[in-house]
C-alpha cells in the first residue's frame, strides 16, 4: 500500500473527527491495522466530537507526544491523529516519516484559533499533505452553512483554552466580523 497524508481542517463542530473516523473505518473493514491518536484531554472518552461509538476495529491511544506516535504508529497500516493543533510542530516530520514507510495517515484539527491566528502545526501539515479537506460548520448566529470562525464566548486571552460549546461557538465570515466590532 502506498502511503499518503490526508489533512482534514475546519472550525469546531464541522465534522473533522467524524470524517476521519469514517475514512479509517473503511480501512479497518478491509483488514488493515488502524490506530487513532487523540490529543484531546477534555474527557475520558478520547473522541468527544463524534456522538457515535468508535468502530471496534480502531484502537485509540491518547497522547500529545510525537515520538510516541511514531513508535506506536509503526505497528499499524493506518494512523489517525486528532486535534493536531495541540501537538508541537515536530509532529509534521513524524507523520511524514510514517508516510514514507508506506503508512496511510490522517490528521485532523483546527486551522485557526479564536483570534484567527493560524496553528503552525496544522499549516505545516497542509504543505506536506497529498490531500487536504477543509470543512465548514453551521453559523450559530444566522444559520449559514459556511461558518469558518471559532468565536470564544468567555473572557480569556489564553491562546489554547480547551472546551466545546460551553466556551466556543462557530460563526460565518459576516457574523464573525460583527463579533470583532464588539470586542
Amino acid at each position: 500500500m502506498e502511503g499518503y497524508l490526508h489533512t482534514i481542517i475546519g472550525p469546531m463542530f464541522s465534522g473533522k473527527t467524524s470524517l476521519m473516523l469514517h475514512e479509517m473505518e473503511r480501512f479497518s473493514r478491509s483488514g488493515k491495522r488502524v490506530v487513532l491518536f487523540s490529543a484531546d484531554n477534555r474527557e475520558e472518552h478520547p473522541v468527544v466530537h463524534s456522538k457515535r461509538p468508535i468502530y471496534k476495529g480502531i484502537r485509540v491511544d491518547k497522547t500529545r507526544d510525537p515520538m510516541k506516535i511514531l513508535q506506536r504508529g509503526l505497528k499499524y497500516d493506518v494512523i489517525g491523529v486528532d486535534e493536531v493543533q495541540f501537538i508541537d510542530e515536530s509532529l509534521v516530520s513524524v507523520l511524514s516519516s510514517l508516510v514514507e514507510q508506506g503508512k496511510v495517515v490522517f490528521a485532523s484539527g483546527l486551522d485557526q484559533d479564536y483570534a484567527r491566528e493560524p496553528f503552525q502545526t496544522t499549516l505545516k501539515l497542509i504543505c506536506e499533505s497529498e490531500k487536504v479537506t477543509r470543512l465548514t460548520s453551521v453559523c450559530q448566529k444566522c444559520g449559514s452553512h459556511q461558518a469558518i470562525r471559532n468565536i470564544r464566548k468567555v473572557d480569556s486571552k489564553e491562546r489554547v483554552l480547551e472546551g466545546a460549546a460551553d466556551i466556543y461557538e462557530v460563526r460565518c465570515r459576516r457574523c464573525g466580523e460583527l463579533e470583532d466590532v464588539k470586542r
